[in-house]
């Protein structure tokens, strides 16, 4: 995972929060613009969880995100 890519995700994704998009809304639609990878597969897979209802804990335990960044989003 490209760390700029990694840096460039997550302050697209913090500007849509704030504009009251829904973090797993904002996640698929960010997924959307993305080459595929394992970074897009996993945000996907986070997303997907959480549209089904799985807590965002439980969501990021079945993810392959750095650990550090589960972390900060616990």
């Amino acid at each position: 995972m490209k760390h700029e890519e990694f840096s460039f995700f997550n302050r697209q994704l913090a500007n849509m929060i704030k504009d009251g998009i829904p973090l797993e809304g904002a996640i698929k639609k960010l997924c959307s613009g993305m080459k595929k990878g394992q970074m897009k597969e996993d945000m996907e897979r986070l997303a997907n969880d959480m549209e089904k209802g799985v807590s965002l804990e439980k969501a990021l335990e079945n993810s392959n995100l750095p650990p550090l960044y589960i972390c900060m989003l616990k």
